[in-house]
């Protein structure tokens, strides 16, 4: 059986690098989005962001790939906050604004 090591470093950001995950939100985010990952057999390295955006080191397995994997975690974190998380936050315009990934993000292997 052939020996295969791929790290991926993804970064996703919130639409229109809105500054809405707090730092306690944040940790929240985090923690889940690990706790799933390894529900569905992604090995994530390590998790780090910051207000309006999510860095990830995953390890990927010689059976997953870049795209399926990165839509595992980024799709079913976003479904997450807007059923279990409350982020809403007023906008300068009065108007409610709800933390939502923006649909580009960056992906390389290392």
């Amino acid at each position: 059986m052939p020996y295969v090591k791929i790290y991926l470093h993804t970064v996703w950001t919130t639409k229109s690098r809105q500054k809405l995950m707090a730092k306690e939100i944040r940790q929240q985010i985090f923690d889940h989005i690990l706790e799933n990952a390894k529900k569905k057999g992604i090995h994530i390295i390590e998790i780090n962001g910051y207000l309006e955006h999510v860095h990830c080191i995953i390890s990927l397995k010689q059976d997953q790939n870049i795209s399926t994997v990165k839509n595992l975690i980024k799709g079913e974190s976003s479904y997450w906050i807007k059923i279990k998380i409350s982020l809403s936050t007023q906008n300068s315009g009065g108007r409610m604004s709800i933390l939502q990934y923006q649909s580009v993000n960056l992906s390389c292997q290392m």
